[in-house]
């Protein structure tokens, strides 16, 4: 389906899962999250709404990540010059619940020194595999909204046809794994680009 992915008008309870880099963070500069990738537009949505600070969200995130054990990198400021210094595996999952609506913030990208977010083709592969498991056992049946994962400025795969056609086949591969009915959502621009017949 095309449009956007933080103005769907489900009335009833479902998911989102949000793409967000492996750091997990929460100030949307322009630098470290820009404003136009999802990740930022739901950290705007969220500040603007009052429902979180950056701090208080960030904090958030922190703790649920530590109880839930996620694995992680610590990383000096040569490595990363800003914003939060663990970097956690890729597919790492926060759940984040605002109303109705249940947010699968799920650790993607890394940064390289200056800032610049990337995803092998391992990783991807590596975390589309962990958001299949993440639906297995949390999404309670929920309808799930699910990005065009990578079509952004990501270096995994270039061309958006091929994301679809892969996120497609993959879940063909892990029917089992799926409990719960999953929309693909691209954006609107995307229309003339991606065949999703």
């Amino acid at each position: 389906m095309f449009g956007n992915t933080l103005q769907l008008q489900d009335i009833s309870r479902y998911n989102v899962i949000i793409p967000v880099n492996r750091c997990f963070d929460t100030v949307v500069d322009n630098d470290l999250i820009s404003e136009n990738t999802l990740h930022g537009k739901l950290l705007k949505l969220l500040y603007e709404q009052g429902r979180f600070t950056e701090q208080c969200l960030d904090e958030y995130i922190q703790d649920e990540l530590y109880k839930r054990g996620c694995e992680f990198e610590l990383l000096d400021t040569k490595k990363k010059s800003k914003g939060n210094l663990r970097r956690y595996k890729e597919g790492s999952i926060v759940e984040l619940t605002v109303e109705n609506v249940n947010y699968f913030l799920v650790g993607f990208s890394k940064f390289d020194s200056d800032l610049h977010a990337s995803v092998s083709q391992k990783e991807y592969s590596d975390s589309m595999s962990a958001i299949l498991e993440y639906i297995d056992k949390r999404s309670q049946v929920f309808l799930t909204y699910l990005p065009l994962i990578g079509g952004g400025h990501l270096s995994a795969y270039a061309d958006e046809q091929v994301l679809l056609d892969f996120m497609l086949k993959l879940f063909q591969l892990n029917e089992e794994k799926i409990n719960c009915n999953i929309n693909i959502v691209l954006p609107e621009q995307a229309r003339s680009r991606v065949s999703i017949l």
